[in-house]
């Protein structure tokens, strides 16, 4: 499982707002292609209980994408269960967490 482990400065850091801060910093690793930086961003706003769908769809890519199968169902869980149900896009998320369970349980 990959923790987030925090000290000093970067603690503040993460004390403070809803998790939207670090789901756009994740967003803009993501793209430059450092996945170790976004996927620690993304477990941030995670822990922060942030609820936009698109933190949980981008975590559990980049963990399918290092095989972190069960890690994947555990992120996409986390955010079926903090997204409002009335969000057009949590279906998404429900079926992505159905294809990860299917592979986690196929591993």
């Amino acid at each position: 499982e990959i923790g987030v482990r925090l000290v000093g400065s970067e603690m503040c850091i993460r004390d403070r707002g809803d998790g939207f801060f670090e789901e756009s910093k994740g967003l803009d690793y993501c793209t430059i292609g450092n996945d170790k930086e976004a996927l620690y961003q993304f477990y941030v706003a995670i822990e922060k209980k942030f609820d936009a769908p698109a933190l949980y769809k981008e975590t559990a890519k980049l963990l399918h994408k290092y095989g972190l199968y069960d890690e994947e169902v555990k992120v996409l869980k986390k955010g079926v269960a903090i997204v409002p149900a009335t969000n057009r896009h949590r279906e998404e998320l429900l079926k992505m967490l159905q294809d990860a369970m299917t592979i986690s349980k196929t591993r």
